[in-house]
């Protein structure tokens, strides 16, 4: 029969990162030529896009931009192996030192944004209508939960080196609130070793 910290536990997840997501971002598009105005109207365009990992092509979509009469653009996505097309609606804003900025209008909240991710046959959204989070969060995230795990692991009467051993019930401390704080321990150990560099 296995100890206390064998088996499988619950009560943990690991966070999606935007680097799982494809993603189509309004800065590239201009940088590449795809976004222009003539005249204060968006400019027709039709053209595809693919995503790649590790050397191979993931994924594909053909997307068209279009003019509306109200002299907003909008964006449309074609899945290849999907029949019904996504749409997103794109606003140009006018910063003070000049030029044009653009914007996606998020299908999911309506919120502007520079970037909208996709996976697969999925439509198009932001990164908080996705819950995504950047790579970058999740590696400041792995230290705060092991410097959590350390403190818990003293207030038990540890020296913080929870990962080699668990110090015994403090005198006066209920069983149930022990086994509460190990169980915190365990959970903060096993989500940051989830979290890869």
């Amino acid at each position: 029969m296995g100890g206390r910290w064998s088996g499988r536990r619950k009560g943990f997840s690991r966070r999606v990162t935007t680097d799982h997501f494809c993603s189509v971002n309004t800065k590239c598009l201009k940088d590449n030529g795809l976004l222009k105005c003539t005249e204060g109207q968006l400019n027709w365009r039709v053209f595809d896009l693919s995503w790649s990992m590790g050397g191979e092509v993931t994924h594909s979509a053909a997307f068209t931009l279009e003019a509306k009469p109200d002299g907003k653009g909008v964006i449309t996505m074609q899945h290849h192996a999907h029949d019904a097309p996504f749409q997103a609606h794109i606003e140009r804003t006018t910063p003070h030192y000049g030029g044009t900025r653009y914007w996606f209008c998020c299908p999911g909240c309506s919120e502007r944004t520079t970037t909208l991710y996709l996976f697969k046959d999925t439509p198009m959204q932001c990164r908080k209508c996705w819950r995504l989070c950047y790579r970058s969060q999740l590696q400041w995230t792995k230290w705060n939960l092991y410097e959590r795990a350390e403190e818990i692991h003293r207030e038990l009467g540890g020296d913080g080196d929870f990962a080699t051993n668990m110090p015994p019930r403090p005198l006066r401390m209920h069983r149930r609130t022990y086994e509460r704080k190990t169980d915190k321990i365990f959970d903060l150990w096993v989500t940051g070793a989830t979290i890869r560099h």
